[in-house]
């Protein structure tokens, strides 16, 4: 998408490998809370605030973050020059993606996690637990003398797919051949930048919902010629086959913003043995 001509066509793009990369530099602090009860009925509940400043952060810049931000990235934006009064800006003709160092960044973000176990549920064990992601300040300099951005209020483009809110949850039961589990996934809404607000017809990326569901058991006791302690897992990743929420820019041409395979309901089987 160029936002300069507000339509879409295929460029070619070109990506430079900086030798002179400069390695990243973190301090990270954290600090936590975690409460544990029970013995049968099990319950654990964790909280943690993680503090978190870099420097030189490497960054990857595709095609569409290049184009967001032309205007610290003339360079990397090669357009024809036949211009009109009515399309003062020419054809892209290229685009040079590549990795470079950002100038800093500081965030803080909130963990928090709830877990539950019944070790005597119908001779098998129950567990159920969450975990919540959240960011509460997230701000980045990509370039000296640029502006300091507040990625998650009013992006500019330098990061993609930052989300303020993450989500996971489940539960599942077990006995030691077999067991059998459901996980849910939430991701918040996500502010784009404003540049992508006519292409996309919006502000933000919906939020998005996901279920789930898995079923294991020892295999190898079935058959003398299978080894012993043989497991297998069929798990099925988005049981309902839930569409993921229109992103007109996204990079793999799909049209949405994709959290695992943007082409739906996925199957995996797995085996697994110990010797």
């Amino acid at each position: 998408y160029d936002p300069l001509k507000q339509s879409k066509y295929i460029v070619q793009h070109d990506e430079f490998l900086d030798p002179e990369l400069r390695p990243e530099g973190a301090v990270t602090q954290t600090a936590g809370l975690i409460l544990r009860r029970g013995r049968i009925h099990r319950f654990r509940a964790a909280i943690d605030f993680v503090d978190t400043r870099k420097a030189n952060e490497l960054v990857a810049l595709d095609v569409q973050t290049v184009l967001n931000l032309e205007h610290l990235f003339p360079d990397r934006v090669i357009r024809s020059k036949t211009t009109t009064p009515t399309t003062p800006a020419g054809t892209i003709e290229s685009v040079i993606t590549g990795t470079i160092n950002s100038s800093w960044r500081r965030s803080h973000n909130w963990n928090a996690s709830l877990d539950y176990a019944w070790t005597e549920a119908g001779g098998g064990t129950f567990e159920a637990y969450s975990r919540v992601l959240h960011y509460s300040r997230y701000e980045h300099l990509l370039l000296r003398g640029a502006d300091i951005v507040d990625e998650l209020s009013h992006p500019q483009g330098g990061l993609a797919s930052l989300l303020r809110y993450r989500a996971k949850f489940g539960a599942s039961w077990s006995r030691p051949r077999f067991g059998l589990g459901v996980d849910g996934h939430y991701f918040h809404s996500r502010v784009l930048p404003r540049i992508e607000w006519p292409s996309v017809g919006r502000d933000r990326v919906a939020p998005y919902w996901q279920a789930d569901a898995f079923v294991q058991g020892e295999i190898g006791h079935l058959f003398r010629w299978l080894p012993d302690g043989l497991r297998a897992q069929l798990r099925v990743n988005n049981v309902f086959a839930t569409p993921y929420p229109a992103y007109a820019n996204a990079g793999t041409g799909a049209g949405v913003q994709a959290y695992g395979d943007w082409r739906g309901r996925v199957y995996s089987l797995s085996l697994t043995t110990t010797f």
